[in-house]
């Protein structure tokens, strides 16, 4: 007995032969239906209300509660990604303004009254039931069957109302769209990555040059490769950098790469007084500085002027 899986586990197996995407879709749906073992007396009056990526949002119209509920966030994400075998969530935030029936009205927009009522062609059943005979179990065969016609009418009803597949994966996403959501939270941090890694290889790189680089390394997110991302990434370098830096320290290699970084000048343009101002109005300045946003960049355009 020792060695039987319990019946999650299995389940959880058997739905990844199936494929990647249709396990994140009933790993969404599992926190819903276990909200109350995940978060206990509080599920009378917080409750989840949409999965968009990584981010979960909930809703209460309790605000005393929802400031006590939010020191239990951290373990409430250990918790779902614990039973759905997965890091599905890395955030949760509480939504304002959620009527009642604001299902009802996210599956209006999304899918026209005229969709409503889905059917399946007999070819696309049988595909379902083949699927779901990877079970023997007949409690568990008919719980897989159930979750796959459902997700089968889902997609059917996202390519009738002009849904595609996403470009790296197979999950559908909407017309204006070319990655799904999963795809595009992961793409977003290959193309961070990637800008700072040519700061770190480059410092003095000027943001021309970064978008043209990431035309070449990432041609998909180039669009995405905007100023704010660019400064962003760079940033979270200088501020990396400012905590490895010892107290008076104007010599090393780092000292000099973080002023390179800090004033996008190539080494042959450093002179004392360029590096010494600079350390003196950034190092420690910058060590706590929140990452970059572009609501608040004016806060940094005055510092950011080069020293001559």
């Amino acid at each position: 007995m020792s060695q039987l899986e319990s019946v999650d586990k299995v389940l959880d197996k058997s739905l990844s032969n199936i494929g990647e995407d249709f396990k994140y879709t009933v790993d969404c749906h599992k926190i819903f239906f276990k909200w109350r073992e995940l978060v206990g007396d509080y599920a009378d009056e917080i409750f989840p209300v949409q999965i968009e990526g990584a981010t979960l949002t909930l809703f209460s119209d309790n605000s005393s509660l929802k400031d006590k509920f939010k020191f239990r966030i951290p373990q409430l994400i250990t918790k779902i990604n614990s039973i759905c075998g997965a890091e599905i969530v890395k955030k949760i935030i509480f939504g304002n303004n959620f009527s009642e029936n604001h299902q009802e009205v996210t599956a209006k927009k999304n899918f026209p009254d005229e969709f409503a009522e889905i059917t399946l062609t007999e070819d696309e059943i049988s595909d379902c039931e083949k699927k779901a005979a990877v079970l023997q179990n007949s409690a568990l065969h008919k719980m897989l069957l159930n979750c796959l016609l459902a997700k089968k009418k889902s997609d059917k009803a996202k390519k009738i109302s002009g849904w595609h597949k996403c470009s790296l994966c197979e999950n559908l996403c909407p017309s204006e769209n070319f990655l799904c959501d999963v795809c595009q939270i992961r793409e977003r941090n290959k193309l961070f990555q990637a800008i700072r890694k040519i700061f770190h290889d480059a410092p003095a790189t000027k943001f021309v040059d970064v978008q043209k680089k990431i035309a070449e390394l990432l041609p998909h997110m180039h669009p995405q490769c905007t100023f704010p991302i660019i400064e962003s990434a760079r940033m979270s370098l200088i501020q990396q950098t400012a905590r490895r830096l010892s107290f008076n320290d104007n010599q090393s290699p780092l000292a000099k790469f973080f002023v390179m970084l800090v004033r996008q000048l190539p080494e042959e343009s450093l002179t004392e007084k360029i590096i010494e101002r600079t350390l003196h109005e950034f190092r420690f300045d910058l060590v706590d500085r929140p990452p970059f946003k572009p609501q608040n960049f004016k806060k940094f355009e005055g510092k950011l002027g080069r020293v001559e």
